[in-house]
């Protein structure tokens, strides 16, 4: 693939300013939020293809007064509703498929009169095929379209390149009037010209408007980072950078304002989760991973959940068949109480649905819940006590009065009356010993959740090391176990600060637990 290839498809993305007409954010900040024209002509319906986690975009169309007609195969249920919406649990492809249909189709039942409609797709790569197999007649029936443009990094590729020139070029009849970078992928050099990942455009039809040459530099005050923990990216280069009629290559002074730059490969971050559940995303596969470092897991067989933020009724929990070691950010699974699949691929393991709905449904301040066969603390569930764990040891002390023992096992845990029994057991603890089982550690955040679940085990291993020499373990003094118990629950910042440095070792070591 030559260079000038690459540059005349990046040349079909050359942005617009439009006379007249301002800009507008449809949709929070971070991911879910796109920039639009305020020309939107009153009550003209929305049609929404790829939903996943985040509605953003949709509910500011439906409190603005617009239907919105919502497509995604991929879930199982809304994140959210409102009375505007109309969800079609199928997607969008050049041809009919399983749960999948084309445009025109999903358009055969609306009105011959709804025009100057709005269209959104975020539908991860299947954009092309879509954009160019849809009649003239039927795109021109859209004001505006705004959409993830996916994987320009493949651009050096002739197959991926000629597919994406042919599905813009099939959109002549609109401008590009905004253009914002998805920074949860790093730029690219493709062909040696430097390019943003993924992109998110959007187009108005020309008719509509006088057009400009763009004055604009991007991203724009309307504009925010997908990615909060990482800086938006300067869009700079070739064809962004107002008056550019040539690819760029970065230098002084603009190299460093071009954010990451990385040499493909590059690991890509597809997901459309809002930050803060991006970052608890990351966060929970950091603790898999390092768990499965550290020997606290057991095959395929345990899990952690951790409820998705902002809401009450849906939580994150990693994926039946990979083991601990194989965790990523994108293969959490976000479910509901109810079984149901809200977002992902694959299934939860059977008894990691059942104990950990019914934990966080019967106690709300259980944000989180890890369970774990890890090998001293399960040992200790194994012995015929009603207190497995003995304050001889300083790290036991950090969980003085806030174990309890599950004495009755039951056998695996298959459906919701040995959830709640199990979740009954629990009162007021944040640890359990399960008999015969393992221990369940829950906290009210990811960070804190690991930190007892790091220090629990540390202190089975103590105890179960001095009790292997045979003599009699030295209980600490009550008055001083309660005085330490306290003054390590006044510590509220050790827990983030071992999160974090096993995110750095994570970072350094299996980078890849952030896909």
């Amino acid at each position: 693939m030559s260079q000038a290839m690459v540059i005349d498809a990046l040349r079909l993305l050359t942005p617009h300013d439009v006379a007249g007409i301002d800009k507008i954010r449809i949709g929070g900040p971070g991911d879910g939020g796109y920039v639009l024209l305020d020309c939107i002509q009153p009550g003209v319906p929305v049609m929404s293809f790829g939903i996943g986690p985040s509605v953003a975009f949709d509910q500011d169309m439906a409190e603005r007064g617009h239907p919105v007609l919502m497509f995604d195969h991929t879930i199982n249920a809304l994140p959210a509703t409102h009375p505007s919406f109309t969800w079609h649990r199928a997607g969008v492809a050049a041809e009919p498929g399983p749960n999948l249909d084309t445009l025109a189709n999903h358009m055969a039942g609306l009105a011959k009169s709804s025009t100057d409609m709005i269209l959104k797709m975020d539908i991860e790569g299947a954009e092309w095929d879509v954009l160019s197999s849809a009649p003239t007649g039927l795109r021109a029936r859209f004001s505006q379209i705004t959409m993830e443009l996916h994987d320009l990094q493949r651009l050096g590729e002739p197959d991926y390149n000629a597919k994406f020139q042919a599905a813009l070029k099939a959109l002549s009849d609109f401008a590009v009037v905004h253009v914002h970078a998805n920074n949860y992928g790093a730029l690219v050099f493709v062909g040696g010209t430097l390019c943003a990942q993924t992109l998110e455009i959007t187009y108005i039809r020309r008719d509509l408007v006088t057009l400009l040459p763009s004055k604009t530099v991007y991203p724009t005050a309307l504009d925010s980072a997908n990615f909060e923990g990482g800086p938006d990216h300067l869009l700079w280069f070739f064809p962004f950078l107002p008056g550019s009629a040539q690819a760029t290559i970065p230098g002084e002074p603009h190299a460093a304002l071009a954010g990451p730059v990385l040499h493909a490969p590059v690991i890509h971050y597809p997901l459309i989760d809002p930050p803060e559940v991006w970052q608890a995303r990351l966060d929970l596969a950091a603790s898999l991973r390092m768990a499965a470092r550290l020997g606290l897991h057991e095959g395929i067989c345990n899990h952690f959940s951790a409820m998705v933020p902002g809401r009450t009724d849906q939580f994150l929990v990693n994926r039946y068949g990979l083991a601990f070691a194989e965790a990523t950010a994108s293969s959490l699974l976000v479910c509901d109480f109810e079984g149901n699949v809200i977002a992902g691929d694959g299934e939860p393991e059977a008894t990691a649905f059942f104990i950990h709905a019914r934990l966080h449904l019967k106690h709300p301040r259980a944000r989180v819940a890890m369970h774990t066969h890890m090998p001293y603390a399960t040992a200790l569930c194994m012995i015929d006590d009603d207190e497995p764990l003995r304050y001889a040891g300083q790290s036991a002390l950090k969980f003085l009065g806030r174990t309890i023992v599950d004495r009755n096992y039951n056998g695996l845990a298959l459906d919701t009356d040995e959830g709640d029994r199990i979740a009954a057991s629990m009162g007021d603890a944040d640890i359990v010993f399960l008999r015969n089982h393992g221990v369940m550690v829950v906290g009210e955040t990811i960070a804190k959740a690991w930190d007892d679940l790091y220090y629990l085990e540390r202190a089975c291993e103590a105890q179960v090391l001095a009790l292997s020499t045979g003599r009699a373990l030295l209980p600490v003094p009550p008055e001083i176990a309660d005085l330490t118990a306290r003054q390590m629950r006044g510590d509220n910042s050790s827990a983030a600060l071992h999160l974090a440095s096993i995110r750095r070792r994570l970072d350094a070591a299996e980078p890849e637990y952030r896909r």
